[in-house]
């Protein structure tokens, strides 16, 4: 789970400058979430010297975003929905 709000930070930040080639901003940057972001097609990677040398954001990353999104608003509205019908059914069986 904290994975996941590491990812959607670091995506955000590459998001806001398009390209990072700044050593200091990459090195800031968690490997395991590069690679995540990569491999869910967010981010586009090259390396140098075997370290991450520009980041650049990808239009794909907008599916990520919705499909993270998606999954969240489907538990809540399940959670909601079971709440409403277990009181309803108390409410029927008690007539």
């Amino acid at each position: 789970m904290f994975m996941r709000f590491k990812m959607r930070s670091a995506l955000k930040t590459i998001k806001a400058s398009g390209v990072i080639a700044s050593d200091e901003i990459i090195s800031s940057f968690d490997p395991d979430v590069l690679s995540a972001l990569e491999a869910n097609n967010c981010i586009d990677i090259q390396y140098a010297d075997n370290r991450p040398y520009f980041i650049y954001y990808r239009n794909e990353a907008i599916n990520y975003i919705l499909a993270r999104s998606e999954v969240w608003t489907n538990r809540v509205l399940g959670f909601i929905l079971g709440v409403i019908s277990s009181l309803i059914v108390k409410f029927i069986s008690s007539l």
